[in-house]
Formats: C-alpha cells, sequence, structure tokens
C-alpha cells in the first residue's frame, strides 16, 4: 500500500508539473517559437526539475507495488537515464535559456528539496 501510495503521489507532482509549465515537453529544447520563458511557480519553487523526481519515483514505487523485486532492475537502470537527462538538461538550461543562472540561485536543488 506505501509504495501504490508514493506512484499516486509521484503522478500528482508529474500532472502538477505539467499543468503549470506550459513548455513542459518530451524534447530537450527551447521552444522559442512560443516565447520559452522559466516556470518559477508550482512545483518548480522547490525542485527546477519536478517532473524528472516525479519519474525517478513512479519506476520504483511501481515495482514494489507490483511485488517485484526483479522489476527493480530496470527501474534502476531508468532512474540512471532520468539522473543524467536532468543533469544534461541543467546544461542546456544554464546555456540557452536567459535568467535560468538566476533561478539556480534562487532553486539550488535540481531533484531533491534540501540534498540534490
Amino acid at each position: 500500500m506505501a509504495a501504490f501510495a508514493v506512484f499516486v503521489a509521484a503522478n500528482a507532482l508529474q500532472i502538477w508539473a505539467m499543468a503549470v509549465n506550459i513548455y513542459f515537453s518530451t524534447a530537450l529544447r527551447l521552444q522559442t517559437e512560443r516565447g520559452h520563458q522559466l516556470v518559477r511557480s508550482g512545483p518548480y519553487r522547490y525542485v527546477r526539475h519536478p517532473g524528472y523526481l516525479a519519474m525517478l519515483l513512479i519506476a520504483p514505487s511501481t515495482a514494489f507495488a507490483i511485488g517485484s523485486e526483479l522489476a527493480l532492475l530496470p527501474a534502476t537502470m531508468y532512474g540512471t537515464l532520468i539522473l543524467f537527462r536532468a543533469a544534461r538538461e541543467d546544461e542546456f538550461l544554464l546555456s540557452n535559456l536567459p535568467d535560468y543562472t538566476d533561478y539556480i540561485e534562487g532553486v539550488p536543488f535540481r531533484l531533491i528539496p534540501g540534498v540534490w
């Protein structure tokens, strides 16, 4: 039940991040045609990549919820890719999005408030 609760909470976080960020996308790119700007509201006040945090929680919670220790292996690999992607996106945004440096100073945590 605890794993299912984490799964539900992580999905709620994902939906919240998508709802407040009109630029939320699966592609790593600036949406210059839409006037791409920083989003500082919602979960973006606490972490710079709340969608990735949600994905990090969804994969292992799914494995635990279905009772499969074996499913933790791909969940761990997926988590590693998410960490790599979040770091890469930070670098990209730092180089390409105005005011991202100021945003990093105001929201120092990439994925986990108080940790990283």
